[in-house]
């Protein structure tokens, strides 16, 4: 692509928070590519404050979807929301749109607004080799490797935007500056001795949890290993399972400190807390990548998903798996009691974070 045609770009990603985070490294390659561009993001509401005052990211436009509407509401209301936005897009000077996450209805809207250069993947991002069907209306379609299964989802997007910029840079997730928060958070806190160590104990599917007993049961084989305090962390719908770990790790040794910080923060103020603490546990939610972009050591647990594809892009960071005969799924409810999480112990839970802060202490002295 000639850096003398486009400069005003539309880019598109609307999935979860974790393929924003990773989304924000291919946006980053646009915006070092050509420096003074226009970059106007098409994405999800629920992650503005990530986007806001982000450095690579000049524009915000919120695409409607809502996993919970029947099919019939789904289609009226993304109408209306193609109304509304249609003359935006129209008579909105935009050069080239890039899909890093695709959808049939917004290619052909893109397409009806007259937006010259279209680039998206040629291939669906489920490992079978599968042609995307948004393709057929790109301009630029773009080639990838048919054995997506074990490529990380950061490396499908960078390969998307570096085949579209005709470059090969690469660059790192960019989320805005948080230090601003730092008295808040260290107010959230407290003061406390030895580690500080997060817990996101459960992501968006109940196949994706740990149970509160062997949280409460994991702290305590922690704090035997190592003296720490624990903060458990999720959002506001997570706080009566948060206080479930707390009282019952209070019951197995009330002398450990414990904080249920589910609730209490928002994305920004996680991206903060991540760069105050020094380890994050968890299973693999949004909390982990927004973690990855901050120099915590973090251990990711993955049941019903492939590190491969969803591991946190960070030096500091160690997935563990046990793949069993379901693995990976797409369970909203685990039929096997969640044995993929189980079978992972929390004597290797505890090893693999001891030797990540071993070996981040040892290269910063």
């Amino acid at each position: 692509m000639k850096k003398n045609k486009a400069k005003k770009f539309l880019v598109i990603t609307y999935w979860g928070l974790g393929d924003f985070v990773w989304a924000s490294s291919a946006i980053s390659l646009i915006k070092k590519t050509f420096p003074n561009s226009h970059i106007t993001l098409l994405m999800l509401k629920s992650f503005a404050p990530l986007a806001k005052n982000n450095p690579v990211i000049d524009e915000i436009l919120f695409y409607y979807h809502n996993r919970d509407d029947s099919f019939l509401v789904d289609r009226i209301k993304k109408a209306l929301w193609f109304m509304r936005y249609f003359f935006k897009l129209f008579f909105g000077g935009f050069n080239a749109c890039i899909f890093l996450d695709t959808s049939i209805l917004l290619t052909l809207f893109v397409k009806l607004s007259r937006i010259p250069i279209i680039a998206g993947p040629a291939l669906r991002a489920n490992g079978y080799n599968l042609t995307e069907p948004s393709a057929k209306f790109f301009t630029n379609p773009i080639p990838l490797n048919p054995n997506s299964t074990h490529i990380h989802m950061s490396q499908r997007y960078q390969t998307i935007a570096r085949s579209f910029l005709g470059v090969q840079n690469l660059a790192m997730p960019v989320l805005p500056d948080t230090k601003y928060l730092e008295n808040k958070i260290a107010a959230l806190l407290g003061k406390c001795q030895g580690l500080k160590v997060g817990i996101a104990f459960k992501g968006r599917q109940s196949s994706n949890a740990l149970e509160a007993e062997r949280v409460a049961g994991l702290i305590k084989k922690f704090n035997d290993k190592k003296k720490a305090a624990f903060f458990l962390l999720g959002e506001g719908g997570l706080k009566a399972e948060g206080e479930k770990i707390l009282n019952l790790a209070k019951a197995i040794d009330a002398k450990i400190p414990v904080k249920n910080l589910c609730g209490k923060t928002d994305l920004l103020d996680l991206k903060q807390l991540c760069q105050m603490i020094d380890l994050l546990i968890c299973v693999d939610t949004g909390i982990m990548h927004v973690a990855a972009v901050t120099d915590i050591c973090i251990v990711s647990l993955h049941g019903h998903t492939l590190p491969e594809n969803s591991r946190p892009v960070s030096p500091k960071g160690a997935a563990l798996c046990k793949y069993i005969s379901c693995s990976p799924c797409a369970y909203e409810k685990c039929p096997n009691n969640l044995r993929c999480l189980e079978l992972i112990s929390d004597e290797e839970i505890i090893e693999t974070a001891l030797r990540l802060i071993e070996e981040k202490e040892r290269n910063a002295g």
